[in-house]
């Protein structure tokens, strides 16, 4: 796929300078001050779609939802609540390892006070 200027960003088959996620943060003008996803392909089991890296995403916003109160928190919880919900056997763990955090995980959520 390429954007109407011509630049390809997120390909099927195809090495590409950014993925998904971190393309929501580079989205001219103004993009995301963060973005979680997989750094490969998502995965998950045939005839249920909150499965696996759908999961991780679910609970990064049950944890926004729940008291989490930065970026990297959020992802901390999401990922505990994964393991203790999961049998974590290979496929699992590598769903763990291969998603990702995108921009700066010190953000606090509703601003700063100060």
């Amino acid at each position: 796929m390429k954007d109407k200027n011509g630049t390809q960003y997120f390909c099927y088959g195809y090495p590409v300078p950014a993925c998904f996620s971190w393309g929501l943060l580079l989205k001219y003008p103004g993009g995301a001050i963060g973005s979680t996803g997989d750094t490969g392909y998502g995965m998950g089991y045939e005839g249920n779609p909150v499965t696996l890296s759908a999961e991780l995403e679910t609970n990064f916003f049950y944890c926004i939802g729940h008291g989490a109160t930065s970026l990297a928190q959020a992802q901390g919880q999401a990922i505990q609540k994964f393991i203790a919900e999961e049998d974590v056997q290979q496929l699992e763990g590598f769903c763990i390892t291969n998603w990702a955090l995108f921009g700066d995980p010190s953000i606090q959520f509703g601003g700063d006070s100060s």
